[in-house]
């Protein structure tokens, strides 16, 4: 005798199971992509600010701005994100798939 035939909630229990686990790799997953995205932020930002400098010849000027807005930037992605995973897992996986799926 399986499990399932002597116990047949064993299947649902799995895939309980399976579903918190596949929720909280995508919390992961986007808690990763938001912390890549806030970082980047205020190296892209800077970067630009550095490429206006020398460009323009007017250093530190655009520097100062470019990181301040970069910091800005960082600062605003970590409140959503906050503000993202404090509302729960649904949530979260609701926002995660806005993008994908068809279109129409």
């Amino acid at each position: 005798m399986s499990d399932f035939d002597s116990n047949p909630d064993a299947g649902r229990d799995s895939s309980r199971e399976q579903d918190r686990k596949e929720r909280e790799r995508r919390r992961g997953i986007a808690a990763y992509q938001g912390a890549l995205e806030a970082v980047l932020a205020i190296v892209i930002a800077a970067g630009v600010g550095f490429w206006a400098d020398s460009h323009f010849g007017t250093a530190p000027r655009w520097l100062i701005v470019g990181t301040c807005v970069g910091f800005g930037s960082f600062v605003l992605r970590l409140f959503r994100m906050r503000k993202l995973f404090d509302e729960g897992p649904s949530q979260a996986d609701r926002t995660n798939r806005r993008g994908s799926g068809p279109k129409g």
